[in-house]
C-alpha cells in the first residue's frame, strides 16, 4: 500500500509547489486514450492523458479518480500507481504529478469535458503532438507494460495480469540439474520525521562497513516480507511494529556488482511504533544519527541514496547496476 500522504510531504518539503494527478488509460489492445484541449484552453490543440489539481483536502488516488470522470465520463475503475512526473507549470510552480494507470476494453465510449474537443486510441510508438513529460510517461509505462510480447490483459475493466506468448505452461521443460533463479530479498525500514531519515553507520560487518545505511536486513526462510520488517526493527532498534502498519514505499531490484548476485530490496515506512529508538545492536552498528533527506552523507551506500532519492520523487519502482 503506498501512503500518499507520505509521498505528498517529502514532495513539498522539495519545494515542490503544487500536487497534480494524471491518468493513463489503455484498452485492451494497449493504446493509450488521448484527449485534446479546446480552442480556448492553453495551450490549444495539445494531446494529453487525463489528468489535473488536486483540490483542497483531497486524496491523491480521490483526485485522481474525479479528474478522469471529468474529463472523460470514466467512473468506478480501479487505478494502479505507476510513477510521478516532476515539471514546471506556466506560472512558474513546481509540480509533481501522481500517475495512475488502468486499463479499459476496446471501444470503451468516451465523453469529453468542455475543456477538450477531441479523443483518440493511439498507439504507444505513434503519439501525437503532447508534451515531452508525458511522452516519457506514456512510452516509460509501455516498455514496463509490454516488454518482449507482453499484452495488457483485463477482466471487466480490471489489469488483472500481464499475458505472454511465452507463457510458463507452453515452455520446455527444464533440464535436470538446473534451477530456478534464487532471489535475495532484502527489507529496509525508512524512519523518516521533518525532513529527516535515521541512518545507522555498520560496523563489523561484511557488506558495507563503516558506511551509513537503513536499518535493514533479510528475509528469513519461512516468514513473509512484513515479519522479516517487524524483526529486523526490532533487533536492531528495540521498538515494535504491527505488520498491518506497514506500508511499502518503494522497490529495488538490484544487481550487486561485489557478487554478481540479484537482490530485490524492498522499503517499507512504519505508520506507528512502541517504543523508543535506540542502538540495539551496537556491535553492528556504530552509531545512530537522523540525516536531513537534502543532505545525505557522502558515504552512504549506493543503493540506499538511489531508493531515497526515488521515494521522495514518489517511485515506486527502479533498478540499479543492471547493463543498459
Amino acid at each position: 500500500m503506498i501512503d500518499f500522504d507520505v509521498l505528498t510531504d517529502l514532495a513539498l518539503r522539495e519545494g515542490i509547489e503544487r500536487i497534480c494527478v494524471g491518468v493513463v488509460v489503455r484498452d485492451a489492445s494497449g493504446r493509450v486514450l488521448l484527449i485534446r484541449r479546446a480552442a480556448h484552453d492553453v495551450p490549444p490543440g495539445l494531446w494529453e492523458y487525463p489528468g489535473g489539481s488536486r483540490e483542497d483536502g483531497e486524496g491523491v488516488e480521490a483526485g485522481a479518480a474525479r479528474e478522469l470522470a471529468e474529463e472523460t465520463g470514466l467512473t468506478g475503475l480501479p487505478l494502479e500507481y505507476a510513477r510521478s512526473l516532476d515539471f514546471t507549470s506556466q506560472h512558474g510552480l513546481r509540480v509533481r504529478q501522481f500517475v495512475f494507470t488502468t486499463v479499459v476494453p476496446d471501444g470503451t465510449p468516451v465523453v469529453l469535458s468542455p475543456d477538450h474537443d477531441d479523443h483518440q486510441w493511439a498507439r504507444t510508438d505513434r503519439l501525437p503532438t503532447t508534451g515531452d513529460g508525458q511522452r516519457e510517461v506514456i512510452e516509460w509505462l509501455a516498455g514496463r507494460l509490454a516488454l518482449r510480447g507482453d499484452r495488457p490483459a483485463h477482466r471487466e475493466g480490471l489489469v488483472t495480469r500481464l499475458d505472454r506468448t511465452d507463457h510458463p505452461a507452453n515452455a520446455e521443460p527444464r533440464k535436470p540439474g538446473t534451477d530456478p533463479l534464487t532471489l535475495v530479498v532484502g527489507v529496509h525500514l525508512v524512519l523518516a520525521d521533518e525532513g529527516t531519515v535515521l541512518l545507522g553507520r555498520r560496523r563489523n560487518t561484511t557488506y558495507a562497513a563503516g558506511l551509513w545505511h537503513l536499518p535493514a536486513g533479510h528475509m528469513e526462510r519461512g516468514e513473509p516480507v512484513t515479519r522479516s520488517m517487524t524483526r529486523e526493527a526490532e533487533e536492531e532498534l528495540g521498538i515494535t511494529i504491527a505488520e498491518g502498519d506497514l506500508s511499502l514505499v518503494h522497490t529495488l531490484h538490484h544487481l550487486d556488482s561485489d557478487d554478481g548476485r540479484s537482490r530485490l530490496q524492498l522499503f517499507f515506512r512504519p505508520a506507528r511504533y512502541d517504543g523508543r529508538v535506540r542502538n540495539a545492536e551496537p556491535h553492528k552498528c556504530e552509531e545512530l544519527r537522523w540525516w536531513p533527506l537534502e543532505r545525505l552523507p557522502a558515504d552512504i551506500v549506493p543503493y540506499t541514496a538511489h531508493a531515497l532519492g526515488e521515494i521522495a520523487r514518489g517511485n515506486p519502482l527502479s533498478t540499479v547496476g543492471w547493463p543498459a
